[in-house]
């Protein structure tokens, strides 16, 4: 059943009682103080991150060059522009997405990519997948961490230690193939 998918978490984004909000999926880990996350709301209406592979799913109309973005953790801003495009996302993961796709995020790139909500593209520490490559910055702390793991809190510990020294760190399963 297609309200049995992903998009059961659509539709309650417009009930927000706030006029920002940060939205994170149950997988996801707080390691610190973010709350500079709601700084480009001021001129935009959405800040998300990339999805680590970027164009994980395909939708034939998009060019390449429009990636995917990972709607694990967003924030947003309460207007009409972004309820509108809410119910247009709902609407086209349930109509047409869901048919071959579990995952919203399909659905989310197409409605971003016709629509004209003004968007922000977080860096990675907002929403660090250590289960895929990632870099973070020499001065940047992970933020926010996304995965589906009992272990997240000791995760974010170690990251924490490890990314202390202050130079860029590679995260994530990283093949050799990568390098040759």
């Amino acid at each position: 059943r297609a309200e049995a998918s992903f998009a059961v978490k659509i539709r309650p984004l417009a009930s927000t009682p706030f006029e920002q909000t940060l939205f994170l999926d149950t997988d996801t880990f707080v390691c610190e103080n973010c709350e500079e996350v709601f700084a480009p709301l001021e001129r935009c209406d959405l800040a998300i991150a990339h999805d680590p592979y970027r164009n994980s799913y395909r939708v034939e109309s998009l060019p390449v060059s429009m990636p995917v973005l990972n709607t694990g953790v967003f924030a947003y801003r309460s207007n009409e522009v972004v309820f509108n495009f809410f119910r247009e996302w709902e609407n086209r993961h349930r109509d047409y997405f869901s048919k071959y796709q579990s995952s919203d995020q399909p659905a989310f790139r197409d409605v971003v990519y016709q629509s004209d909500l003004r968007l922000f593209i977080l860096p990675t520490e907002y929403n660090l997948r250590t289960y895929y490559p990632s870099v973070i910055g020499g001065q940047c702390n992970p933020k926010i961490l996304h995965e589906r793991t009992p272990y997240l809190s000791q995760i974010a510990r170690m990251l924490q230690r490890v990314h202390a020294a202050g130079r860029p760190s590679i995260y994530g399963h990283i093949s050799p193939v990568l390098f040759f």
